[in-house]
């Protein structure tokens, strides 16, 4: 028996209405876990290369993880894998809530889609029967809608995960959001899914995972729950009261954060006390919060407010408590102070399925393009687009989701769009790869931009373990380049082992040392230290090998001007400061052995094993 998971993933072609269920083997889940793992790995062997990412063989995939519906604190994770229309190369993006448990109490470890279907369009799934259904009546609608119908078709038990309208118009910033204000947000991978016509995937079931010890598991999780009540970890605790906004202080202070589409400091443009009704718990003062909580998670990070409006924007429910990169980039990015702004826009994102980060990031570079004369009032539909204006703001987002006359065909597929349709304002950019920057500052850490060069999914904060360890230490620690690549490259295939197990690693600190241990208990599978990396190595490997055979190479995920400090900032902890990154590159590649141009060894894919169809792509063997 192969313990940890339901041991089928589904193959659907839209373009023919047809599928076939595959058994999940051990050797595969073995070497690759779940996640983008076993996401790269289909993803590779049955998508042809150089295919158009809006074509019918473009495949999209949903894929959950070891630790999903075992009932493990902190597991409650699921992925999506396709090709990124911003980049052409590979991508992923994850998400919690309860979508990856129920796609395997459904009876599946993953589904993945390719084809396009005459019409609209949902996938569902029902304790191992699959259906394919119309959704022409879904099509245009909201997301947090779309959720409330078909709970009503097909029972409230289900869960799903959904475009809105930004997927169905193919924004290059489009997300797949699932739980109402849960997204997998990055590098639109919500368009791939409306390209396919595909609104929705639904799950829904009551099949167990197989569990390798219950005992052990049990053990674990009461472990676990002691440490987190009367252990000294304060700072765990206090994620559950305020989420990832508890931050926004510190990293103003810090200089992390983004001031004035990242172009100063709180100390030049954004005093902290302008961000006074902006910081946690000034929030729940305003707004009744109800605790959300993800899928057996001990935690509960998340929030959502029922609002009295007077304005009539906002819900009395369903918007969520915005996340650390939402609330800096509508607070301290665009200057404003006004919190009604940064709730409404937020909630604007997750209803038409933008991916926060891009959405937030395109307001800012269009507020220094209009102060810089590179937007007129005309191209932003006659609005007057000024530094923490909230009506202004609020204005600017309504016509980009609504893509609403030059403002929806500028601005609604990101700033790298923008700039290359208007053929102006990439000087104000921040951006790697096309993709814009979370909000915690490259300039800060360069780590961040080292390993957001050689990432698979370029730009990602969280998949640059060594650079959040980094930020805000003294300047000779934080750009220290030199002999840091074997460490990141440590960091980082331990990073991808724990994200395919589809753990919550934001949160990691009360299980970091029993993830190897809640990993046995659910599989049965034990690695050698030395074996857990190789996995690791294995996931990047075939993760990069994608972008490779794509012909992706060394400095093909182009920095933008501002993101290295060019020209550098005047103020602050990153003053005077612009970055050349090439010696940590050149180190992270030696530890992950890869040539300098990043592409893998014949030998390091001989040794990793597992990778037969790579070696015969790149070497022709």
């Amino acid at each position: 028996m192969l313990y940890g998971y339901m041991g089928k993933l589904l193959f659907v072609d839209l373009s023919t209405g047809t599928w076939e269920v595959r058994p999940l083997s051990e050797e595969l889940a073995r070497n690759f876990i779940g996640g983008y793992g076993i996401g790269a790995k289909i993803l590779y062997d049955e998508m042809p290369a150089h295919t158009d990412v809006f074509a019918p063989e473009s495949m999209l995939g949903f894929m959950s993880g070891p630790m999903s519906a075992s009932r493990a604190f902190f597991g409650g994770r699921y992925m999506v894998v396709s090709k990124s229309p911003v980049t052409g190369m590979w991508n992923d993006a994850n998400s919690g809530g309860y979508f990856g448990a129920q796609l395997r109490h459904s009876g599946f470890d993953g589904v993945f889609v390719k084809g396009i279907s005459e019409k609209p369009v949902y996938l569902y799934l029902n304790n191992g029967e699959v259906e394919i259904r119309d959704a022409s009546h879904l099509w245009g609608k909201r997301t947090m809608e779309v959720e409330a119908i078909l709970r009503d078709e097909v029972g409230k038990d289900m869960n799903a995960a959904i475009i809105g309208p930004a997927g169905e118009n193919l924004s290059h910033m489009a997300c797949v959001m699932n739980d109402e204000h849960r997204a997998a947000g990055r590098g639109g991978t919500g368009a791939v899914m409306g390209s396919k016509k595909l609104k929705a995937v639904v799950v829904r079931g009551d099949q167990e995972v197989p569990i390798y010890n219950k005992e052990k598991l049990v053990a674990l999780n009461r472990q676990v729950a002691d440490d987190m009540l009367h252990g000294s970890n304060k700072e765990v605790r206090d994620w559950g009261n305020w989420g990832t906004p508890g931050q926004m202080k510190a990293m103003l202070l810090i200089d992390d954060a983004g001031v004035k589409n990242w172009s100063s400091t709180y100390e030049g443009a954004y005093p902290l006390e302008k961000g006074d009704a902006i910081y946690e718990p000034a929030y729940e003062q305003g707004y009744k919060a109800k605790r959300y909580i993800c899928h057996c998670c001990p935690l509960g990070c998340g929030a959502t407010y029922e609002i009295n409006d007077p304005k009539g924007k906002l819900p009395k429910k369903g918007a969520s408590r915005p996340e650390y990169e939402s609330q800096a980039g509508l607070s301290s990015n665009v200057l404003n102070s006004d919190r009604d702004t940064v709730v409404y826009i937020n909630y604007l994102t997750n209803e038409y399925g933008f991916d926060a980060i891009a959405f937030i990031n395109t307001l800012s570079w269009a507020l220094e393009c209009y102060e810089k004369g590179v937007l007129t009032r005309e191209q932003l539909n006659g609005i007057d687009l000024r530094w923490g204006d909230p009506q202004a703001l609020q204005a600017v987002a309504e016509a980009m989701c609504n893509y609403e006359g030059e403002i929806g065909r500028i601005l609604t597929h990101g700033t790298q769009y923008a700039a290359d349709l208007l053929g102006k304002g990439h000087e104000y950019l921040f951006t790697i790869g096309g993709i814009e920057s979370a909000l915690h500052d490259p300039r800060n850490s360069p780590w961040y931009l080292i390993e957001g060069a050689i990432e698979p999914t370029p730009g990602r904060h969280m998949k640059s373990p060594l650079g959040g360890s980094l930020r805000g230490k003294d300047k000779e620690t934080r750009y220290n380049q030199r002999g840091l690549g074997f460490t990141a490259a440590k960091l980082k295939s331990e990073n991808m082992f724990s994200e395919c197990c589809c753990y919550c690693h934001m949160y990691d600190s009360p299980i970091a040392g029993l993830k190897w241990d809640y990993l046995e208990a659910i599989t049965g599978f034990t690695y050698t230290p030395m074996e857990r990396h190789m996995v690791g190595m294995r996931i990047f490997h075939m993760r990069n090998a994608f972008n490779v055979r794509e012909g992706w190479k060394r400095g093909d995920f182009k920095f933008s001007d501002k993101i290295i400090g060019k020209p550098p900032l005047e103020t602050g902890a990153n003053a005077g400061v612009t970055h050349n990154v090439d010696q940590g590159i050149d180190t992270f590649y030696e530890a992950m052995w890869l040539d300098m141009d990043g592409k893998p060894y014949k030998e390091t894919l001989e040794w990793l094993g597992g990778m037969d169809e790579v070696i015969a792509d790149l070497y022709g063997e």
